[in-house]
């Protein structure tokens, strides 16, 4: 099953690719972890004490794949024409820049001094250290962070035009500074996903470079996340720790998988209830606050075993096996790859206007790709209101900074 998997997802890459022209895009970004993390997983890591991948859901993310690959066709995206970097470049002049890296400044200080205060009232301290995770991103400082990801790219952007204009990355080195006080290792990646999503529509001359760097800086962000917890707390660890813990947060869904068709993933609900759970993530972010209800809420799974030592256990499964049922009825598979082919028309969709000829810059492609695709393999960020959150500012926050026509014509004269 195993060789069926890689050489009928390696196809959908290649078509993909030979459709596009391009090596980064809807398929790949989605398509890609699962080719490279499932082989690697079932043919060499397990060998360090990890679970294998079984059959039963190597054939489910086979299907899952294919039927989003499926639904992607109706979407003529063959060759879309788009702009010159040339042309971003002056498209991105349309914008107030200056002011985006001074709102992301602002933002990025608020959150330095939160931080600042956070150390001086003990929270990194070694008792509470474990407790601090996540607090950075509460309240007001967490919803303007959000607000922040949604225009840090365009700043970062302008950056690469010009590299001499150092402070137009001050700002975003600090916000990746403060993303990583939250001690939450998905939102520092996010950050930095989101950004090189974004380079791969406006600056694709630098995506191999962003590609490499992004490697390399998402191993130091996981490494570092857990270094700085144990230097607060005194504690020596084995190197062997981040490697294993490096590869539970990989590959810990993917394996997690193999709970669907054994114990099963939320047999109580039905796939309908799953994606009205999609639906109200953001409107229960109101919800929870004002009147203290969640529509459709998602329960937490039990930690289970994805190790031979049963101490390595995880409660997270990827996109495909969340949205699964797990009772695997006839008709349910079928309804499984109707919604999973839905979802891939509508990706295609954002894919398609996002990656098309515009006088625009937009960054709520890179923001969709990041968090609703490319981490699929890691979990269903579908059931978090942050994504959301990010993607509503996206659509709605970079017109604020755009120039009246006048203005940016006066400027490039």
């Amino acid at each position: 099953m195993l060789l069926i998997f890689f050489v009928v997802v390696g196809f959908l890459i290649y078509y993909q690719y030979k459709k596009e022209k391009r090596l980064i895009n809807l398929i790949s970004v989605l398509s890609g972890p699962y080719w490279v993390l499932i082989p690697l997983n079932n043919l060499l890591v397990y060998k360090l004490g990890f679970l294998q991948i079984s059959d039963d859901v190597i054939l489910m993310l086979t299907v899952g794949l294919f039927c989003f690959f499926i639904g992607t066709l109706p979407v003529n995206n063959r060759c879309s024409v788009q702009n010159a970097e040339e042309e971003n470049r002056d498209n991105l002049l349309k914008y107030n820049v200056s002011w985006m890296a001074f709102v992301v400044f602002i933002i990025a200080l608020m959150g330095l001094l939160k931080l600042l205060s956070m150390f001086r009232s003990g929270a990194f301290d070694a008792v509470n250290v474990d407790e601090a995770e996540g607090v950075m991103g509460n309240g007001v400082v967490g919803h303007l962070m959000n607000f922040s990801y949604s225009i840090a790219p365009f700043v970062f952007l302008y950056w690469t035009f010009y590299p001499k204009k150092i402070q137009y990355l001050i700002p975003i080195l600090m916000l990746v500074v403060v993303t990583f006080g939250t001690l939450v290792k998905y939102n520092i990646i996010g950050l930095l996903v989101t950004i090189f999503m974004f380079m791969m529509v406006y600056r694709k001359s630098l995506v191999k470079k962003a590609l490499l760097f992004l490697v390399i800086f998402t191993v130091l962000i996981f490494v570092s996340n857990y270094a700085f917890t144990f230097f607060q707390k005194g504690a020596n660890v084995d190197s062997s720790f981040y490697v294993d813990h490096l590869w539970t947060y990989a590959s810990g869904s993917l394996i997690y998988d193999n709970y669907v068709f054994d114990t099963g993933v939320r047999r109580d609900v039905t796939i309908w209830y799953k994606l009205l759970t999609f639906v109200c993530a953001l409107p229960n972010m109101f919800l929870s606050k004002l009147y203290d209800i969640k529509l459709f809420p998602h329960e937490r799974q039990n930690d289970l075993p994805i190790a031979v030592n049963s101490e390595t256990t995880s409660n997270v499964v990827d996109a495909f096996g969340y949205i699964y049922p797990s009772y695997g009825y006839f008709y349910e598979i079928v309804c499984f790859c109707v919604v999973v082919m839905l979802i891939g028309f509508v990706s295609a969709l954002v894919y398609k206007q996002g990656i098309s000829k515009s006088d625009k810059i937009h960054s709520y492609l890179a923001i969709y790709l990041s968090y609703f695709v490319f981490f699929s393999f890691f979990g269903t960020f579908y059931i978090v209101s942050g994504p959301w959150e990010i993607m509503v500012y996206a659509l709605v926050t970079p017109q604020l900074f755009y120039k009246r026509k006048k203005k940016y014509l006066c400027k490039s004269e």
